[in-house]
């Protein structure tokens, strides 16, 4: 159960997240050119932020924004957004041999 609400809070968070960004997109062309916006087209653009909420479950590309950010999964796992260090997979150097002068 907990890991089902997990996926389901992490789907959630990043559509959100998607969702909170393309709001202040829109809103920053509004703000700049709003007035000489029909107001069909002003709404058309708020329905597509209710439309990302709506989806939460879309592929992502190779040219998308999302890489930019840290994987909200890993962020709500760890409560950091650096990522998880992995343990190396060689075994650790030998000691430096010590000179006798």
């Amino acid at each position: 159960m907990s890991e089902s609400a997990d996926a389901i809070f992490s789907a959630v968070l990043l559509a959100s997240r998607d969702a909170a960004v393309l709001a202040l997109a829109i809103g920053g062309i509004l703000l700049a050119i709003g007035r000489r916006i029909p107001p069909a087209w002003r709404h058309g653009l708020w329905l597509l932020v209710a439309v990302r909420l709506l989806l939460p479950a879309l592929p992502g590309g190779m040219l998308s924004w999302q890489r930019l950010l840290p994987d909200s999964a890993s962020v709500v796992a760890t409560g950091s957004i650096a990522p998880p260090v992995e343990p190396a997979d060689s075994p650790a150097p030998p000691p430096l041999a010590e000179s006798t002068d």
